[in-house]
């Protein structure tokens, strides 16, 4: 897979932390469905989505599906899928154990792993006139993917119960630097 993948790390990257956060692939009759569910009011999210998708898949054609007023799903089909995403399992992930192999963990570039995973399961706020950062999942593998791509970024964080917080607003500007906002 890694020579697959070459020249094609960024949007590999990209589509795995999108995958891991609020994606699934299932079997179909003769291959396999990747579908990201994305939120209806981030369109640079789900364009984005699509682009890496084109470039990670270029002979697949990618579908966008609104079914519901909050919920867009991108999906593309391939055989390749489990090949690409060997986190790909039964049950949810937040049952089985989900860890990157060394493949992965060789090509993976961390800023945009973290904007993908951000994307999928993060949340930019405000409260008084500071901004904060967080990411939640109920997949203690996930969080600790997390923690580990923000280390290796040098971003601090806090963490409670299936969330883990950027409160720090050194640490928000990093984030700004890294991913920006949904919208921006």
């Amino acid at each position: 897979m890694v020579d697959y993948i070459k020249g094609k790390e960024e949007s590999y990257s990209y589509i795995l932390g999108l995958y891991l956060g609020d994606g699934y692939i299932n079997s179909t009759e003769r291959t396999y469905r990747l579908r990201i569910a994305l939120d209806s009011k981030y369109p640079k999210v789900i364009n984005e989505c699509e682009k890496h998708l084109k470039i990670l898949l270029p002979n697949n054609k990618v579908n966008r599906v609104i079914r519901k007023v909050t919920t867009t799903y991108v999906s593309v089909y391939s055989n390749k899928l489990p090949l690409l995403f060997p986190q790909h399992g039964v049950g949810k992930k937040l049952e089985r154990k989900i860890e990157l192999s060394d493949w992965q963990k060789g090509i993976i570039i961390n800023d945009l792993f973290l904007k993908g995973l951000y994307q999928s399961d993060g949340s930019y706020y405000k409260s008084r006139d500071y901004y904060f950062y967080n990411f939640r999942n109920h997949s203690l593998d996930i969080l600790n993917i997390y923690k580990s791509t923000c280390d290796e970024l040098n971003i601090l964080y806090t963490e409670t119960k299936h969330t883990i917080n950027h409160y720090r607003q050194s640490e928000v500007k990093k984030l700004n630097d890294i991913i920006g906002t949904k919208k921006s």
